[in-house]
């Protein structure tokens, strides 16, 4: 996923990892944008003039953190660049859902790209996963043309679409922990990472649901791991959708021709506790509205949709 310099409905500010940045009582986040951006681009100032070096402080909640990262693989999936990066500094972390804003020595301006790997990859091994759709933006032009193994970045966390577990209604009971996850084209990007990091955790009885549309099946970054995963995973339910181009025969088992409908977000949420499931979506602006509306439309309140689009 791409985080360019159009303002979006979910603002783009630092966090340096610090909860209390954003508040949940809300789940829909208002644009913080033009505070980020003139962060980033004092950033740039400061880091063209400093050679790419890494800031000094990282335990400074309002100072401006940023890390060297190396590229140590490069796959590429029909029009998405995967990228796996080493990163520099050892004590850097992430929520599942959250960005990188990345910095390109002599390429201007900056970008960001969604982590599609879990937090505990960076944990164990110190690297992170990027997926980047093409387009003639300058920094996505260079990881598509231009980008080769050993290339350095310069890299910071940032943004405020990221999951929480639901916390118990009473002490000592184990909250339910249900997800309804919607996402269009390279939208997957955070929604993935949420769900291996939901993977990951001590499974509590929960249920989760996926909806996953692109224009073509060509563009379905993650089919095989997302359909592995639920071979392997009863209380998973994926369910894919190419929009624009039509499924090979082979592939009709899996993927269905369409748009995602109304009827379809509802069929997926009478599978989940609806008194306390959660929704996570990612996509175009068009897409995040119309499935937000079929949300509220199927009676989820609106404190438990967190969106994120571009």
């Amino acid at each position: 996923m791409v985080h360019t310099s159009k303002v979006c409905k979910l603002g783009h500010q630092s966090l340096s990892h610090d909860n209390n940045l954003w508040s949940h009582s809300s789940k829909v986040f208002t644009s913080l944008y033009e505070d980020h951006r003139d962060n980033i681009a004092f950033s740039w100032t400061l880091l063209l003039s400093t050679n790419f070096s890494m800031a000094s402080d990282s335990s400074t909640n309002n100072e401006i953190v940023w890390t060297e990262a190396s590229v140590i693989d490069i796959k590429t999936f029909d029009c998405i660049k995967l990228l796996r990066l080493k990163v520099a500094d050892k004590s850097l972390t992430f929520k599942p859902g959250q960005w990188v804003d990345f910095l390109i020595p002599n390429v201007s301006p900056f970008t960001g790209y969604s982590m599609t790997s879990p937090p505990s990859l960076l944990a164990s091994s110190g690297v992170l996963d990027l997926a980047v759709k093409y387009s003639d933006y300058p920094p996505t032009l260079w990881v598509h043309e231009k980008c080769k193994m050993g290339d350095k970045v310069q890299i910071k966390v940032a943004g405020g679409f990221f999951y929480t577990p639901p916390s118990p209604s009473s002490p000592g009971e184990l909250e339910r922990d249900d997800m309804l996850l919607l996402a269009a084209g390279i939208g997957i990007s955070p929604i993935y990472c949420i769900l291996q990091h939901y993977l990951e955790r001590d499974h509590r009885g929960g249920k989760v649901a996926l909806l996953y549309s692109c224009k073509s099946p060509a563009e379905m970054v993650f089919k095989d791991e997302i359909l592995e995963i639920a071979r392997h995973h009863d209380f998973f339910t994926p369910k894919l959708y190419s929009s624009k181009d039509s499924v090979d025969e082979k592939d009709k088992k899996n993927i269905k021709e369409g748009r995602i409908t109304e009827s379809e977000i509802q069929e997926a949420l009478s599978s989940l506790n609806q008194a306390s499931a959660q929704v996570y979506i990612c996509g175009p602006p068009a897409f995040l509205d119309k499935m937000e509306t079929f949300c509220l439309s199927s009676g989820l309140p609106k404190d438990r949709i967190y969106y994120e689009n571009w």
